[in-house]
């Protein structure tokens, strides 16, 4: 039985949407993402996401503008932006400030297997 792969986007990622539904898993947005799929005989026989999940990172602020709100006005500027042009999104979070914004804009903290991976520049 032969496997073909192919690339997937757009309207297209909707032929995901009966798996993602029986799993409930959030439906893929097509702007951001893309599935590699496996077919056999004209079947779905498996796919992987590849995701340009929206995140907002980072946050920088001058150190003589500590303290002035700067920081809390970009996060809650941000995060409207997000609600308006998203599905969803991420923040890293890698100082206590950064983590105590999140927290005061109503995000949670997440426990999940994440992994880095860095490609090398030649």
């Amino acid at each position: 039985m032969d496997t073909t792969y192919r690339w997937i986007q757009g309207d297209e990622l909707s032929l995901l949407d009966p798996i993602f539904e029986y799993y409930h898993w959030t439906k893929l947005n097509p702007f951001v993402s893309r599935a590699l799929i496996a077919e056999q005989d004209g079947k779905l026989r498996g796919f992987l996401v590849v995701q340009l999940f929206p995140h907002l990172e980072p946050l920088w602020v001058t150190p003589v503008a500590l303290g002035t709100g700067i920081a809390d006005e970009l996060a809650k500027q941000g995060i409207d932006y997000m609600i308006a042009n998203t599905q969803g999104w991420q923040a890293m979070a890698d100082t206590p400030h950064a983590e105590a914004l999140c927290k005061q804009f109503g995000m949670v903290k997440v426990d999940a297997p994440v992994y880095r991976a860095v490609t090398p520049k030649e």
